[in-house]
């Protein structure tokens, strides 16, 4: 943290011990990384890309905290970690309708409240984003 930042927060300035370890460790990380461990054999995917169902909703393929957006198939329901979510009381994909089964669609993105309106506007703006040819600031009125 920044000299300017820590008095700002009233934090006191830590050890030097602290500040020179806390350096040699990210320093012999570093120089392990480099130097010592073997590359990646596949690159990391934090969350691969689904792939858009016929009407054009969207599914995401793993359930992080919540089911949001995830089709409930057997697998997901009654599969083995389905069944340890289950023991522990969690929500599964399919139990609540709040968390969209169905998928979503880019323009429904926001506030549940506006979900469906706005499509017109949007699809108006596309347009003219297009016809524009991408010269210029999109935000100046013509």
């Amino acid at each position: 943290m920044e000299e300017r930042l820590r008095w700002a927060m009233l934090i006191e300035t830590p050890p030097l011990a602290y500040t020179k370890t806390l350096s040699l460790l990210v320093a012999l990380r570093k120089s392990y990384l480099r130097h010592l461990s073997l590359p990646r054999y596949r690159p990391v995917t934090r969350m691969p890309t689904p792939s858009p169902t016929n009407d054009g909703r969207i599914n995401l393929p793993r359930v992080r905290m919540y089911p949001w957006y995830i089709r409930p198939t057997f697998k997901k329901r009654w599969g083995p970690s389905a069944l340890l979510t289950r023991l522990r009381g969690g929500v599964l994909a399919g139990d609540d309708p709040k968390f969209m089964p169905e998928g979503f669609l880019t323009k429904d993105l926001g506030p549940m409240g506006l979900v469906g309106k706005g499509h017109s506007e949007v699809d108006g703006e596309v347009r003219r984003l297009q016809e524009d040819g991408g010269r210029g600031c999109p935000f100046m009125p013509l």
